[in-house]
This record gives structure tokens, sequence and C-alpha cells, in this order.
């Protein structure tokens, strides 16, 4: 093939600079359908941020329905549909992106052959039949998206999926009968047992086995479990390259159970030997690296994440000032004159306070490092407003309108939107937060300064999106939520979630609970 048409990544040895920079990170998303086109909608803004500079998604390609079900049948083909969802999730936000974006993503109405056809499946196709080259024919697409990456089939022949299906005779609910097909395995009433593949050993690229050798992150999902993630484990050259990278492999859970095929699993239960290891992703190991790191050096590397994230919306920024302030400070009274003051436990939460009441509501600070003593013996930095004082209690809700303290947190928070309340409890984990030690009662705590504020915090979980908090348990002591691991990384990180998710992936289920002291 013409060397025009030749893929030419960016560098991935550590040693090569990029621009004069340090190499970033090297990314490969496995999945397939809307799952792993979420996923790369997100990481390519990493790519923008040149946090990620390498990023590559593993496609399933066993899709058996619509326009790929129809050229599958007739061209004997790679079904092309989720190969061409993954380039258009690549696509950039300029106008070239987003017009190439909607063509690769047209489908034709009308009542005749077309009917259901897509642009981007016929683009891709057609490319196949030209080059006959299946991974070249994805790289020219991607360059003349623009995409933010590189897309790569899982098997260079088409497969077809199989699963062991219960639950589909009343009369005999745990006979097993097969479904044959992605489409009959997603869409399917029974219950999954197991999954294979035909053929069982399907040819892979070996640009994608470099792929997951030289990576530094693996994400594998979100999307349909048994018909879109887990047939990466059974590929066994692929398999094998995932038992022996040494890259964090992250595991994105969907937030709903899906019908037939998770329904009534916990994200514990998916990560379990018996529902990933048997018959499916064999050695393969789920490793609990929450052995190796205690409680209090967790929430210090959390916390200095926290603090390094950058927040560019004003109602955010106020949101998580009014939060610091409120768990972590308080009101004095000095010659005559109110201060605010907040005491913290990091000198990285200290600057993020002190930069945003300057730059948010034009305030003075100081900060006072006090040092550790006695029971207490980590340092302390107190962040201290006395000129401004006044204004800024009133400014961030600690002082009502008649100049009488508020116990809780501002209205403006409380009742505000989706990414308030993700501020507010920043700026409580910031404030007064940790976490407790690993383990299957693993908890994040966040200490309160008073009923009030404890409730108030609280009441701005009921705005996060459906199904993000569930109430377990609600005593006089404390109110406990539990949270499924993506449900936990939304929390932190609606605005940067590669790390913390990733972080977040390490433990399989928190609850986040307060209690009033």
């Amino acid at each position: 093939m013409n060397d025009i048409w030749s893929h030419d990544p960016l560098p991935t040895d550590p040693s090569v600079p990029s621009g004069g920079l340090d190499r970033a990170q090297a990314v490969v998303a496995l999945g397939g359908g809307h799952g792993l086109h979420a996923s790369l909608r997100a990481l390519r803004h990493l790519v923008d941020d040149v946090v990620v500079d390498d990023l590559t998604a593993v496609v399933t390609v066993a899709d058996n329905g619509g326009s790929s079900g129809r050229l599958r049948g007739e061209f004997g083909v790679l079904p092309p549909g989720d190969l061409r969802m993954a380039l258009a999730a690549l696509c950039g936000e300029d106008e070239w992106g987003r017009t190439w974006e909607g063509v690769l993503q047209h489908r034709f109405a009308g009542e005749g052959e077309m009917n259901g056809h897509v642009v981007g499946n016929l683009l891709i196709v057609a490319l196949w039949e030209q080059l006959g080259d299946h991974v070249g024919a994805l790289d020219i697409v991607g360059r003349l998206l623009g995409a933010k990456g590189r897309v790569l089939p899982m098997a260079l022949c088409p497969m077809d999926i199989h699963a062991e299906v219960r639950g589909l005779h009343p009369e005999d609910p745990e006979a097993l009968e097969v479904v044959r097909g992605q489409v009959e395995v997603a869409t399917t009433e029974g219950v999954i047992a197991s999954v294979a593949l035909d053929p069982p050993a399907p040819p892979t690229s070996p640009e994608a086995l470099d792929a997951v050798a030289g990576a530094d992150w693996i994400f594998l999902g979100p999307g349909s479990w048994f018909s879109s993630v887990i047939p990466h484990l059974l590929v066994p050259d692929l398999r094998d390259a995932l038992t022996s990278t040494d890259a964090k492999v992250v595991v994105v859970l969907n937030l709903a159970e899906q019908p037939g095929e998770t329904g009534g699993f916990s994200p514990a239960d998916h990560l379990s030997g018996r529902r990933l290891r048997e018959g499916h992703g064999r050695g393969l190991r789920v490793v609990d690296s929450r052995a190796r790191i205690g409680p209090m050096a967790m929430t210090a590397q959390v916390k200095a994440e926290l603090s390094s994230t950058q927040i560019t919306k004003t109602c955010c920024r106020k949101a998580e000032v009014a939060s610091m302030l409120r768990f972590a400070g308080g009101l004095h009274i000095v010659s005559g004159r109110i201060v605010v003051e907040a005491e913290l436990d990091t000198g990285a939460a200290a600057r993020r306070l002190r930069k945003d009441v300057a730059e948010v509501y034009g305030a003075h600070s100081d900060v006072v490092m006090v040092q550790g003593n006695g029971l207490r013996k980590g340092s302390r930095y107190i962040v201290r407003v006395v000129r401004d004082g006044e204004a800024l209690a009133r400014q961030t809700g600690l002082l009502d309108q008649r100049g009488r303290p508020v116990r809780g947190l501002p209205p403006a928070v409380v009742s505000g939107g989706a990414c308030d309340a993700v501020a507010a409890w920043r700026g409580a984990f910031l404030a007064h937060g940790s976490l407790t030690e690993p383990g299957r009662s693993s908890s994040l705590e966040v200490t309160c300064p008073g009923s009030e504020a404890a409730l108030a915090l609280v009441a701005s979980a009921v705005i996060w999106p459906p199904g993000v908090a569930e109430r377990v348990a609600d005593t006089d002591e404390s109110l406990s939520w539990a949270l499924s691991l993506p449900q936990l990384a939304y929390l932190f990180l609606l605005a940067d979630g590669l790390r913390r998710a990733a972080r977040a992936a390490e433990r399989w289920r928190w609850s986040c609970s307060w209690c009033s002291r």
C-alpha cells in the first residue's frame, strides 16, 4: 500500500519527546457500541489537553444486526458499525470534525435498498474492498476525519457470539439454551450463564496487540457486558496481551443494570472470579491494590489530586469555596470585625482556597501554618480573611441578609445544578473529609460542624443524576449513601474524570457517610 496512507502514530517511547514536551500517557479503550463511543468522547478531550498522547480503540466485531449485519452478510466483511461509531467519537470539536462526524453517522431513510444504511459503514466497506487491508482502511478514514486516535478491530474476521441462557422456559427455568448472534444475546429475556465466540480463536491484528503491550492505561467497558466487553477476553491472543501488560486496567461499569445480561450484578459481581474468569478470562487476575496503601496515604493522594482539578465555571468555584469555608472554618469577631477562617490539612487545599477567594470574590487572605503536636501530628494551614471578612461571609452565604450566621449551606448551593452539588462535595471533602480503612466497609467520611451542614450536604445529592445516590440507612446518628464504582467517579470528577475514575476503580463499593460531632 502507498506510504501516504500509512499510519504514523505519536511517539510512545518515554525517551522520545513530542513537541518539546515529555511524553504523556498511552491509553487503549476496549469495547463496542454506545459504551465505547461514550468512553472515547471523554478520552479525546484528554488528547486535546496533552494528558494522553496516544489513544487507541480496540473494537468488538461481532454485530449481526442493522446496516452492519446486512453488509456483513452480503460482502462477508467485518461488521463496520461499531468501528464507525468509534471513529465518529474521536472527531474533533471544530467545524471539520463536527461536519464529518455528522456525515459518517448519517443514516439513509426512504423505502428502497438504501433504507437503514449508514454512510460511514459504506465508506469503510468500500475502502476495505479497494485496499484489502482492514487496519489500513480504518487509518485512512481516521485521517480524513482528523480523528484524535486510532481505531482497530478486535479480530480480523467476522465473529459470532453464542451464549448459554437460562430462564427461557417457564416450565424449567434452570434449563440452558444456546442463543446465537450479538443482537440476540444482548436482547435475550433470560439470564446469560456463559458466552463463547465462533471461531473460538480468531486472528488478531498485530497493531492491536502492540497497542495493549505499550499502553499505560487500558479501559474495559462500559457497554453490554457479555456482548461487547467480555468478548475481548475470549480472543486468545488479546487475552494473553491483557494478562501480560504492565498497564493499569480500569473496568468501567454501566450506571444501570442491563436486563438479560447484568440483572442483579453488583460492581463486585462483574469482577468476581466466578463471573470474570470461569470460561471467560482465564489467566486474568483481579488484584485488590488497596492493600498497598493505607487510609491516610489514600486520603492525602485523593486530596492532592482534587486540589489540582481545574474548574472554570464561576458557579462551581463559588459552591466549592462556600463548602470549604463552612466545613473547615467559621466566623470570629476580632476587634469588632468579622473574620473568616478556614483550617485545612493540606497546603494544596489552602492555596486553592486562597486563589478562588481572590479571583472569584476579590478578597485578600493570609495563610498561617501550624506545626502538629500532641494528638494532631500533621501540620495545619489556616486561611484567614480579615479586611474583607464580612463581605466574603455575606457573598459565600455564611451570613444571611440580616447578618445572622447560616448553619447549613447557601440555598444557591443546595438547590443549584449538578455541577454545584459536585463542587460542594469536593469542597467538603477537601475541608474535612477522609477515607477509612480499605476493605468491604470502606467509606468516605466528611466531619460536619453540625447537623444543619450535614443535612444540607446530603440535600445537595438529591440533584445528582438518577441512581447516583441510594439511601440505605437512616438513624439518629448517621445517614449513609451507597455509591457504585462509576457513580463515585462521577461524584468527584464531573470536570476531569481520568485520574480519579482510575483510583475509584480500585474500590469496588464505597459508602458515603457523615456524622455530626
